[in-house]
């Protein structure tokens, strides 16, 4: 499937420009982390199938597992933001309209995050961005299948929390994405989709100090001002 692989290069391209740019200058004294880690998803998919003036509804759950790999910047106030890029592979899909099926296969957003820490190793955060889906369309015609396959870009937002515990993070977050409309022609139908999504995962910092954890130090510093 061309709209996943093409997904999964332009993240491999994104983290390895990431890694090369900010790894080998970290100093887990600074205000700088680079994470990355990997993390699994249970989700709803929502939408509408459309096929001339036929319309119907449709949902289901979705399970799948991905990566996840950012920079954040850890401001004394004990306010942090930053930027992460994720990708995962879903399960699922269902049938609408009698004879057509639909399943995301992959999905991947660009996001930035903002957020405070609530105690030293505990933080809340936002995040909004872009997102992107990859996924297939199946219909049955006169015995035979049109498959269609796809690449539609969303908007996604969310929230999360981070538990940090010294070379690492435990997380889990909240994303709603709005995939809008997207037409296909081969088997004339048009779908709106949109999902919602909730990850448990962790994240390793590259660079991380195991003999001085003064991030961790300084916003428990802080936090008791």
């Amino acid at each position: 499937m061309r709209a996943p692989k093409t997904l999964l290069r332009l993240a491999a391209v994104l983290l390895v420009g990431l890694a090369a740019t900010t790894a080998q200058a970290q100093n887990y004294d600074s205000a700088h982390q680079v994470r990355g880690g990997v993390f699994g998803q249970w989700g709803i998919f929502r939408g509408d199938g459309m096929r001339g003036a036929l319309t119907e509804d449709f949902a289901f759950s979705s399970i799948g597992v991905g990566f996840a790999a950012g920079i954040e910047y850890v401001r004394k106030e004990t306010w942090s933001y930053g930027m992460e890029i994720d990708g995962a592979v879903h399960s699922g899909e269902e049938s609408f309209l009698t004879d057509t099926r639909y399943r995301p296969n992959l999905s991947g957003s660009l996001r930035v995050r903002a957020g405070r820490h609530v105690r030293e190793d505990l933080y809340w955060y936002g995040t909004i961005g872009i997102a992107a889906i990859g996924a297939e369309i199946k219909t049955q015609r006169l015995g035979q299948t049109v498959k269609v396959t796809h690449l539609k870009p969303g908007f996604v937002i969310g929230t999360g929390f981070e538990r940090d515990f010294g070379p690492g993070l435990f997380f889990a977050e909240y994303l709603f994405t709005d995939y809008g409309d997207k037409f296909t022609e081969a088997n004339a139908i048009n779908i709106d989709a949109a999902s919602h999504v909730f990850r448990i995962g962790v994240k390793y910092k590259l660079g991380f100090d195991h003999y001085a954890d003064d991030v961790i130090e300084r916003i428990g510093d802080r936090l008791r001002r």
